[in-house]
């Protein structure tokens, strides 16, 4: 698993954050959350789901802007992880989409769908 530390010394997060790996339960598309690196904290998320945008396996839509600061999130661009790949409608704006490039979070990615769909879904009552 990637155990990389990320924007440190930015404004926003001097400590910098680890990025972690894991599905959203609806869809099991790419669910990338973030943990402040000296605490081992939830600090954010750098995607966000929205079922009704069409993404390819290897995309997410960004939540930049909305939940995490830009600085941070460009500092994921910079370190050649992802490349943005458009920008689609969304409410009164835009939302970003980007691709995934890097082959290390591509195979952990595959491997969370993978054993997740291998599990059976959990039944909600009525």
């Amino acid at each position: 698993m990637i155990d990389r530390i990320y924007g440190a010394g930015l404004a926003s997060h001097p400590p910098g954050v680890r990025l972690n790996v894991q599905l959203y339960s609806t869809n099991y598309r790419a669910a990338l959350t973030l943990r402040c690196a000296d605490d081992g904290m939830p600090c954010g998320s750098l995607t966000t789901n929205l079922p009704e945008v069409e993404l390819a396996s290897d995309e997410f839509v960004v939540s930049a802007g909305w939940n995490l600061p830009r600085d941070l999130a460009a500092s994921f661009l910079e370190a050649g992880l992802f490349a943005e790949a458009r920008h689609v409608p969304y409410g009164d704006g835009f939302a970003s989409v980007w691709r995934i490039v890097s082959q290390e979070l591509l195979d952990a990615i595959t491997t969370a769908r993978t054993e997740a769909t291998a599990r059976p879904r959990r039944r909600v009552a009525a």
